[in-house]
């Protein structure tokens, strides 16, 4: 009996064993599968994030791409809706996500991924831009990704991952500081000078003055260039108040004044200002090599013609069949214009709406001097220019006169204030030239001011829109050129070639020029100087007495194309004025002209789940 109760004994423990070990088995075996499935799942989500990652980065391309094509960074929500395909709301700032979509990447259709976008706006905030000193507005857009796996998946229908971002377009003025260059910045006034607003540079900045001339260059606001450059030293820590590489007899030697102190003033920019829009010059100047032979021709082409309507001399490398590149041909002023004047190498002159497929001269009869003695329509005259040391080909624009002709031709607001020139009857040996007379009041026909761009050169005589609107404000005004001349109202085209400046004398006073102006010069090299910032504007008369104002903003963005002669030390070609004062017109960030350029910059927040 007792050996049968132990072999019971023995066969239930045996039996509780092997049930205990069946358990234990089956929930090792259940928490593998959990494992399994589970690990199953947390690779469906990877691989679903890494989808939306990518649909995110595509999305992201399109907004950059829409924007600097050209569109309203408002207004690419709808764009974007239509073309990504994605959802937006009736009121298009309502985030929904309810209609499937195939992925963008060809991989991820193959593999049956589904994706939902949804793409509204957000807010549109205008004041200072976070982190700078500088004004404009920020458009906010809300972006969102809901990926799905693929109907064969065993987790369809019940695994999705969501991300979103805000995407951030942020637009300023190009017109944000007082004086502006892309590239160094020079400046060593020969007669008093101040600057009122704030200065920066792409680049290295050196300023001073000649003990031997005692002329004072006062700074009353910030002064900004950019890290890894210079400001008044050479690579060495050695002190210098001009470009070390540059020749100069007697060398300025004596420091700018501050309105506080260097130290306080003077800082440096972490990233170049883009003042092109938001475009990348270098990548440009890498893909078209046939539009631009550098980055310096990107810069410029914001003045230059579209290349199917330009003379040979623009782009002497231009491949039809390919175009014009549609990010800068969106930033050109050749097509943003609602009024075009082409001047031809013949001396003809035609007028153009923006859109018209036909001239409208006849509505303009009168804008643009006949330089004939018998009205025969001679438009170009060779007048000399001593600082280009040649003639130039200039066509005479009457500014008064495009006013009332502005007004009957353009009905309500239609004129957005642009007016473009293509010059296509010169060269570097006889450049273009565009000259506004009768300017002291621009055209207000729109409420948007008055701007003047060409591929030529400009030359101001007289005072330029220096008449108050009727609340008291200045109109929004804006000049861009190959270059920039000022001349006084005492300007006398016999006297030109004068090789004595005294029979070429300005008007004394002051003369004013009220508005923004973006320009070229010539670089300085190893044997010429660039003539610095306060040349930027050029003067070709004996100013002495006379006190020049710029009310407004006054940038370099290129190296000249036509005029190209090395600057020439004051002389024979012009006496210096008295003073010069760069005041900044702070009006320009909130209002800045028509069509004028922008610095643009794109942003894409941290990623959030809902």
């Amino acid at each position: 009996m007792k050996l049968r109760r132990e072999r019971g004994g023995v066969l239930l423990a045996t039996l509780f064993f092997v049930t205990c070990l069946s358990a234990s088995a089956a929930a090792i075996l259940g928490l593998s599968l959990y494992s399994y499935r589970l690990a199953l799942r947390n690779e469906v989500r990877a691989q679903a994030k890494a989808v939306a990652e990518t649909e995110m980065d595509w999305i992201y391309y399109q907004f950059m791409n829409l924007i600097l094509g050209g569109t309203d960074p408002w207004d690419t929500v709808g764009t974007l809706a239509a073309q990504l395909p994605a959802d937006t709301g009736a009121d298009g700032s309502t985030p929904i996500l309810t209609t499937n979509q195939t992925p963008f990447l060809q991989a991820h259709q193959t593999a049956g991924w589904i994706v939902r976008r949804s793409v509204v706006r957000n807010q549109m905030i205008a004041g200072q831009i976070p982190g700078t000193q500088k004004r404009g507005t920020i458009y906010y857009i809300d972006v969102r990704v809901e990926v799905l796996p693929p109907p064969s998946s065993s987790f369809a229908g019940s695994v999705s991952e969501r991300v979103g971002r805000y995407f951030a377009c942020s637009r300023t003025s190009i017109f944000q500081y007082s004086i502006f260059f892309q590239g160094d910045l020079e400046m060593a006034p020969g007669a008093n000078m101040t600057v009122n607003g704030d200065i920066a540079a792409n680049g290295s900045i050196y300023m001073g003055t000649r003990s031997s001339q005692g002329a004072t260059l006062r700074l009353n606001n910030q002064v900004r260039y950019l890290a890894d450059h210079y400001f008044n030293q050479n690579s060495s820590g050695q002190t210098y108040y001009y470009e070390p590489d540059t020749p100069s007899p007697s060398p300025p030697d004596v420091p700018p004044v501050f309105g506080t102190s260097q130290a306080a003033q003077v800082e440096t920019m972490n990233t170049p200002e883009n003042l092109l829009g938001g475009v990348d010059a270098e990548a440009l100047a890498n893909q078209r090599p046939d539009l631009f032979s550098s980055v310096n021709d990107v810069y410029r082409s914001l003045i230059a013609p579209s290349p199917d309507d330009a003379s040979s001399q623009e782009y002497p490398l231009y491949i039809p069949s390919l175009g014009d590149d549609p990010t800068i041909s969106a930033q050109r002023m050749y097509n943003r214009a609602s009024l075009r004047i082409t001047v031809n190498a013949d001396g003809t002159v035609h007028f153009r709406k923006k859109g018209d497929s036909v001239d409208c001269d006849t509505q303009f009869a009168g804008v643009v001097t006949d330089f004939s003695s018998d009205s025969s329509g001679v438009y170009i005259k060779a007048v000399t220019d001593l600082r280009e040391g040649t003639t130039v080909n200039v066509t005479e624009i009457n500014v008064g006169a495009l006013q009332a002709k502005l007004a009957a031709s353009f009905p309500g607001t239609t004129f957005d204030g642009t007016l473009y020139v293509n010059m296509k009857d010169g060269d570097s040996v006889h450049p273009p030239a565009v000259r506004l007379i009768n300017a002291t009041a621009t055209p207000t026909v729109s409420s948007a001011g008055f701007s003047v761009a060409t591929n030529g050169g400009i030359y101001v005589k007289g005072d330029y829109n220096t008449t108050p609107l009727t609340d008291g404000s200045c109109n929004p005004a804006m000049l861009m050129g190959d270059s920039v001349t000022l001349l006084s109202a005492n300007w006398d085209d016999g006297n030109a070639d004068d090789l004595n400046v005294n029979d070429r004398p300005a008007t004394g006073g002051t003369a004013t020029i009220n508005g923004g102006v973006l320009t070229g010069n010539v670089a300085a090299t190893t044997t010429t100087a660039s003539g610095g910032a306060q040349n930027l504007l050029r003067y070709l008369e004996n100013w002495t007495g006379t006190n020049v104002v710029v009310l407004g903003s006054l940038g370099r963005l290129f190296n000249s194309k036509y005029y190209i002669r090395p600057y020439q030390q004051p002389g024979t070609v012009y006496i210096p004025p008295l003073s010069r004062t760069f005041n900044y017109n702070t009006a320009l960030q909130t209002m800045p002209p028509p069509d004028s350029p922008t610095t643009t910059s794109f942003t894409r927040g941290s990623f959030f789940n809902w």
